[in-house]
């Protein structure tokens, strides 16, 4: 998979939820300029049509991600992913509709679960007079796609899996520069995986909600100081028995945020709590290995040179675990991108990640005897670290208006100190293609 198509399928990670909100402070809408009317793309009729198609090739040193012991072969992809965004602006608010619909055809690989995936996203916000806003919006992602929608610090590697995703969110906010503000959001998220699934990892579905308090305190025309609460349950379930569950998940966090800009198109955020991550079996009992520690999250993005935007992140969290033997694992992560747009269209760019894994439970592995003198398995016990290094460049050249050619490189390297490299993987992609469109 190239990394574009990484990109283009990363869905919304807030989620969404059904949900009538019959309480909106305010009467008629505001008067100031809606900024969907400003948006690049086609207008009719007071719709903003965006369409975009991208087709190329790409060459891959490992496709599905496997482990080294299983020498995986190199593969030549071929992609074909057609784009669209409708927005329609009303009064001060908006509706709008995304759907992405990519197709992927490896040249050796065998395809058992599908060629295509479909990722479709709608989102209505509502600003009314007294300067609230109400946000709905709905998310679903079908077929054969990228991990990270489920397992956001990429503990499973990518293996061709198919799955249902689709989230649902409300929330209600009054956000404004220099005024005291407030936000509370709720949603719903499913993930279902194919039930004919043999894959490697031990995939489980999973379905909840979770909930957002928070207020907002100026510092200054630039600055506020905030503190919320997120909260989260959520049921696990077998992907072939998905009506009975298996385990629940609980977590609360509380959290203090400073946020603000360095100057125009310079937003920084940093966010520091403390989260309880707790899991108990069917019969409600306390499961062993939960989380209670301090998590964070940083980003901050600088405008250097008129045109050249730098972006840092830093980040630790825990997340569900697919691993039989642990609940979870704390994902800590360093990041940092760079991107350049020219007057005449055409971007380059980059972008280096660095990630560490950690397990905090034991897990056992039996080692594989050897076959010539046959020798009885071996067992090795160890506390699992899985480190990751991420590198890619790209570059979008504008051969015309609505058409540019697209180049990148991607690196992937996982390294595990589980025995006999069992999650140690390592690809290399290049892509060359074109974009028709908005890009």
């Amino acid at each position: 998979m190239t990394r574009e198509l990484a990109s283009a399928r990363r869905w919304t990670r807030r989620a969404v939820a059904s949900i009538v909100v019959t309480v909106v402070g305010g009467g008629a809408f505001a008067q100031s300029e809606n900024k969907a009317l400003n948006a690049e793309g086609l207008q009719a009729g007071g719709m903003i049509f965006v369409p975009s198609l991208t087709f190329g090739y790409s060459y891959d040193t490992n496709v599905l991600q496997e482990p080294e012991i299983a020498e995986p072969e190199p593969d030549q992809v071929l992609t074909l992913q057609p784009a669209v965004q409708l927005t329609i602006p009303f009064s001060n608010s908006s509706f709008s509709f995304g759907d992405v619909l990519t197709y992927v055809d490896y040249k050796h690989t065998p395809q058992i679960q599908g060629k295509t995936s479909n990722d479709a996203v709608a989102d209505l916000t509502l600003n009314f007079g007294s300067l609230n806003q109400l946000e709905i919006n709905a998310h679903n992602i079908a077929g054969v796609a990228d991990t990270l929608a489920f397992d956001l610090g990429g503990e499973i590697a990518f293996q061709g899996n198919a799955y249902q995703l689709h989230t649902e969110a409300v929330s209600l906010s009054r956000l404004l520069p220099g005024t005291r503000g407030y936000r509370f959001g709720l949603q719903r998220s499913a993930v279902r995986f194919d039930p004919t699934i043999t894959a490697v990892s031990a995939f489980y579905n999973y379905r909840g909600f979770e909930g957002e308090a928070s207020y907002f305190q100026p510092l200054s025309p630039n600055t506020r100081l905030a503190f919320g609460y997120l909260g989260s349950r959520y049921e696990h379930s077998d992907v072939g028995n998905p009506d009975v569950v298996q385990r629940t998940e609980n977590g609360d966090v509380l959290y203090g945020q400073i946020e603000g800009q360095l100057g125009p198109r310079q937003p920084y955020i940093v966010r520091l709590g403390w989260q309880r991550l707790g899991f108990t079996d069917s019969e409600g009992g306390s499961l062993s290995g939960d989380f209670a520690g301090i998590v964070g999250d940083l980003k901050l993005s600088a405008i250097v040179g008129g045109g050249t935007m730098f972006t840092v992140g830093i980040q630790r969290s825990p997340y569900r675990s697919y691993e039989s033997a642990n609940s979870f694992y704390v994902f800590n992560l360093i990041s940092g991108s760079v991107e350049r747009l020219f007057l005449s269209g055409t971007s380059v760019g980059g972008s280096l990640g660095l990630s560490v894994n950690g397990y905090k439970q034991p897990t056992t592995y039996t080692l594989l005897p050897a076959p010539d003198p046959p020798d009885p398995p071996e067992t090795v016990t160890i506390f699992r670290e899985d480190r990751r290094v991420q590198l890619e460049a790209h570059a979008n050249i504008a051969v015309a208006k609505r058409l540019a050619f697209r180049v990148s490189l991607a690196r992937n390297r996982r390294y595990s100190n589980a025995p006999e490299g069992l999650f140690d993987y390592n690809n290399t992609v290049l892509f060359g293609g074109f974009v028709l469109g908005w890009y």
